[in-house]
């Protein structure tokens, strides 16, 4: 069984320099999994990327990346999500998710809050952010799982990947791809108990403020419903953008140790800052936080806090030398 509880893993890279190596070993399930995989009748199905360990050099770091089907990653999510009985003991999928916090020209930090009947329903979560995958090669294969597929070197490219997130959030907000930079040095490898994934993190910037990209997002539903897709529209509208500003910041960092045991689905705050996070934020914001608001904020003590209030983060040894390894079977 799975370990339970509100916990998050981190692996701080402490400005290394990333790079990934392919190794292109399959994930493998033995036969409750399998069964329970097949039981969902996925139609779709890509290639993503997985972590088979994470090494430590003074200077830069390396992570060897075999490839898990995102049905196997959609199996593995929902057994732990769900708790049940065959649930990788580890508490996480290896599959490997990139994205970058991204700080508004008002000093604001972008935000969707999930809604609910999804993974993770009524967290907020930063924008952008998401697996790597095959379906974000350019150009895009026709068979997304092929083996040809997993040969492809952008399948492991994590600025690659990262530079597709970049598309997707300027088309979130209807707004020029040039307007979006992130910051290539990653921050950590980590994986938490609400994501149940593991996940690269960075920051970056949209070179407009909250007002603008409100506008420019409601020209493009507005646009949508001229052209007679009123169910896009409605589905756009239905999403819910939050804008945190600078200063706001740290009192949501410090709300989510007490937070992180509330059902989050029905719980609806007076306050901005006492709504809970997913873990992938949460960790993200922590340890981005400098380089997003330019300001100091002590990682120790920050932790320190959070687990006393009801956190269990782990920050790993990662000096030189160190090698952590994890699963491709289960």
């Amino acid at each position: 069984m799975a370990r339970q509880g509100a916990w998050i893993d981190v692996y701080p890279l402490n400005g290394r320099n990333l790079s990934t190596v392919p190794t292109r070993n399959k994930a493998s399930f033995g036969k409750e999994l399998s069964d329970y995989m097949n039981s969902l009748n996925m139609s779709f199905n890509s290639l993503v990327p997985s972590v088979e360990s994470i090494i430590f050099g003074r200077t830069n770091g390396v992570i060897k990346l075999g490839t898990m089907q995102y049905r196997e990653v959609k199996a593995l999510t929902d057994s732990l999500a769900k708790k049940l009985p065959f649930a990788p003991e580890l508490g996480f999928n290896p599959a490997l998710s990139v994205g970058f916090l991204t700080a508004t020209k008002d000093s604001k930090v972008v935000f969707q809050r999930r809604p609910e009947g999804v993974h993770c329903p009524r967290t907020l979560i930063h924008e952008p952010c998401g697996y790597m995958s095959s379906g974000y090669i350019e150009p895009r294969p026709k068979d997304l799982v092929s083996d040809e597929v997993i040969e492809n070197p952008r399948l492991y490219d994590v600025q690659a990947q990262l530079n597709r997130r970049k598309k997707e959030i300027a088309g979130t907000f209807n707004a020029p791809v040039e307007s979006v930079s992130y910051n290539h040095v990653q921050d950590f490898l980590g994986a938490g108990w609400r994501t149940v994934e593991a996940y690269l993190s960075s920051v970056g910037k949209i070179n407009m403020t909250e007002k603008g990209l409100r506008v420019t997002r409601e020209e493009m539903i507005k646009s949508l419903e001229m052209q007679g897709k009123q169910k896009e529209a409605d589905k756009e509208r239905g999403v819910e953008h939050l804008f945190v500003p600078f200063e706001q910041l740290k009192n949501l960092i410090f709300a989510q140790g007490k937070l992180s045991n509330i059902n989050p689905v029905g719980y609806e705050p007076a306050n901005l800052t006492d709504l809970p996070m997913l873990d992938e934020s949460l960790s993200g914001l922590i340890w981005g936080y400098e380089k997003l608001t330019g300001q100091k904020l002590d990682l120790n003590e920050t932790v320190e806090r959070l687990n006393r209030d009801g956190l269990s983060i782990k920050v790993y040894d990662t000096s030189a030398g160190r090698e952590y390894k994890f699963p491709a079977k289960f």
